[in-house]
């Protein structure tokens, strides 16, 4: 994906040149950079998908149990745009018990497809 330029020109001037974008279309993909994270009990932690599409996606959190994640005074979510096509997503667990340990799962849905990923977190 990008800009291009494309000049013709031949024996007789002016030369012409005609400046276009590409754009490709491609179901998300996602990397998780630390699959596993450990963590103390009472801490905050931070977890982190680095997730590519085009067109954008649909992003949520979800715990492996099934759970929907929603913003609130527990999780924080924050998405970091690095260009047109990619971002990374991230999650912040406060406060941290025994019951936040287990797996979480960062999602992306576009109109070509879906993609997921999984990250552990264990007791430090």
């Amino acid at each position: 994906m990008g800009a291009y330029l494309c000049i013709a020109m031949n024996k007789v001037p002016p030369s012409v040149s005609k400046r276009f974008t590409v754009i490709v279309h491609f179901h998300p993909l996602i990397r998780v950079l630390n699959q596993l994270v450990a963590a103390p009990i009472t801490s905050d932690v931070h977890v982190q998908c680095y997730l590519e599409a085009s067109p954008k996606a649909m992003n949520t959190w979800s715990r492996d149990t099934g759970e929907k994640l929603l913003p609130n005074d527990k999780y924080v979510m924050q998405e970091t745009q690095i260009n047109d096509y990619s971002l990374l997503m991230n999650l912040t667990i406060k406060n941290l018990d025994k019951s936040d340990f287990g797996g979480y799962i960062c999602q992306s849905y576009n109109l070509l497809g879906k993609a997921e990923a999984v990250v552990r977190l264990q007791v430090h």
